[in-house]
């Protein structure tokens, strides 16, 4: 009686050659997704988003007070004396803080103008940086964003231009 040898399951060549297919797929779409530029873009839109919800805030606080809050000055440039991510009541449960620890918001105030600013991570990818991405105009000499960043992004109150 001969015996047939079944051919069932793959080689070890073709094992092998589906998962260097699968290997050079996955890496072309991680190309594709650019996951750091998606963090990036992820948290520069927290940061756009925190600065509208402040200039909300500080609009009420106009209406109360007819004049913006005081800035802290050198070096923190707090709002009054709340730090950032610290509750700022009635006006916010929190100020929002930026969501990299190395960087922080900068608020400046006359009491008739105010002007913050933050560090976009996209700098001239995103459209609304000052200056191509470059620093804002209106940063006052020593107001700048901490360490090496460049604060590329500002809003402001309607009379005044970041």
């Amino acid at each position: 009686m001969k015996r047939q040898l079944s051919k069932k399951g793959f080689t070890l060549v073709e094992l092998l050659l589906v998962m260097a297919l699968i290997g050079v797929l996955a890496s072309a779409l991680i190309v594709l997704i650019n996951p750091v530029a998606q963090f990036q873009r992820s948290r520069d839109s927290q940061r756009k988003n925190d600065l509208a919800q402040v200039q909300r805030a500080l609009e009420q606080y106009y209406n109360d007070f007819n004049s913006y809050p005081a800035s802290s000055g050198v070096p923190n440039y707090y709002i009054l004396s709340n730090a950032w991510g610290t509750p700022w009541t009635p006006y916010m449960d929190v100020l929002p803080k930026d969501p990299a620890t190395t960087q922080t918001y900068r608020y400046i105030s006359t009491g008739q103008t105010y002007m913050i600013y933050a560090h976009l991570e996209r700098g001239i990818n995103d459209s609304q940086v000052c200056n191509g991405g470059a620093a804002c105009s209106g940063v006052p000499p020593g107001a700048a964003c901490p360490g090496v960043y460049v604060c590329n992004y500002g809003v402001s109150s309607s009379n005044a231009s970041p």
